[in-house]
C-alpha cells in the first residue's frame, strides 16, 4: 500500500508572522568569488512579497532585510538544531 502525501502550495508559502530560518553572512566577502562565512539564525517574518525576492525578518530586536533565497520557513525541530541565541 502506497501513501501519497499531497502538499498544497499555500502550506509552503511564507506569510508574515511565520517563524523562519535564515542565513546571515558574518564574514563579509571582498569579491563576489570569495567564500563567505555564514551563520544560521531563527527569526520572525515581518514582510515578504514574492515579486521583490526580499524578506524582512525580526531577529535579536532588529529588522533585517535578506534575499529570499537565504530564508525558509522553520520546521518543528529547528529550535533543537539551532542553539539558543541569547
Amino acid at each position: 500500500m502506497q501513501l501519497i502525501l499531497l502538499i498544497t502550495r499555500s502550506s509552503l508559502e511564507m506569510k508574515a508572522g511565520d517563524l523562519v530560518r535564515f542565513r546571515q553572512e558574518v564574514w563579509p566577502r571582498n569579491k563576489p568569488t570569495d567564500c563567505g562565512m555564514w551563520v544560521t539564525k531563527l527569526g520572525l517574518l515581518v514582510e515578504y512579497h514574492p515579486w521583490e525576492k526580499i524578506a524582512s525578518v525580526l531577529c535579536e530586536g532588529k529588522i533585517i532585510r535578506i534575499r529570499a533565497e537565504n530564508v525558509e520557513k522553520a520546521g518543528r525541530k529547528d529550535s533543537e538544531i539551532i542553539p539558543s541565541q541569547t
